[in-house]
């Protein structure tokens, strides 16, 4: 018998983010790095930040709400760190956006 839990999530690509092979609301893993960060404050919620997350694959924009954010290694945002993150998909008719729940650091960048 296999077990599942131990099994890593299968990887979705920026691509596919963006091709809309990812429904709206769908929830994917993706494998890249944060750049053209920009970190805000909210008064009332805390830090937040906001940017495009880049694969191989293309550049999607990318929202790190404060929850989240606290929870994430401000080296993780540099633009250097490889990251994984596992995000929610959000596609309207003029933005198509990952909303991230977790963001760490991969495995292979340690390698």
């Amino acid at each position: 018998m296999v077990d599942r839990r131990a099994a890593p999530p299968p990887r979705t690509l920026v691509r596919e983010v963006l091709g809309g092979q990812v429904e709206n609301g769908a929830h994917a893993v993706l494998l890249g790095c944060f750049v053209d960060v920009a970190v805000k404050r909210n008064e009332q919620s805390g830090l937040w930040a906001r940017g495009l997350f880049v694969d191989d694959t293309g550049a999607v924009q990318f929202w790190l709400f404060p929850r989240a954010f606290m929870r994430t290694d401000r080296k993780c945002l540099d633009g250097a760190t490889q990251v994984v993150v596992n995000a929610r998909v959000s596609v309207s008719d003029s933005l198509t956006a990952l909303l991230v729940n977790q963001v760490s650091r991969s495995e292979s960048a340690h390698a």
